[in-house]
């Protein structure tokens, strides 16, 4: 739900734009703590699989092998939503949907590059 204050004239006023711009950006800022969080926990996962011995080792390996791709995938498309609309709230130009979206990437060197890439695609 989008609230907007208005003037007297009904426009949006400069404290307004402002402080709408800075919530919409801190949005993101907390999905990326919660998928850094998450990929933290895969990790802890992947490590305790490697500890335990039976049936409870090959569990935990066969639920961490399923999801960890797409737990690096999660996590390198939400940084780069973050990033963009951060850079947008103050007023930069962003690259929306940033471009790890559009390459699809899948691996922190694609990440990476897809980041750095972003430039290129300003010009």
């Amino acid at each position: 739900m989008t609230i907007l204050l208005l003037d007297k004239f009904g426009r949006v006023p400069d404290v307004a734009k402002y402080l709408y711009s800075f919530a919409a950006a801190r949005w993101p800022a907390s999905v990326v703590l919660a998928e850094t969080k998450d990929h933290m926990d895969w990790e802890l996962i992947g490590q305790c699989s490697e500890e335990l011995e039976g049936a409870e080792a090959k569990a935990l390996k066969q639920a961490y092998e399923e999801l960890e791709d797409q737990e690096d995938v999660d996590l390198y498309h939400t940084k780069s939503w973050c990033r963009e609309l951060w850079i947008e709230s103050l007023g930069m130009a962003a690259v929306l949907p940033p471009p790890e979206e559009t390459k699809q990437v899948k691996t922190a060197i694609g990440a990476a590059k897809a980041e750095q890439s972003r430039t290129l695609e300003l010009e």
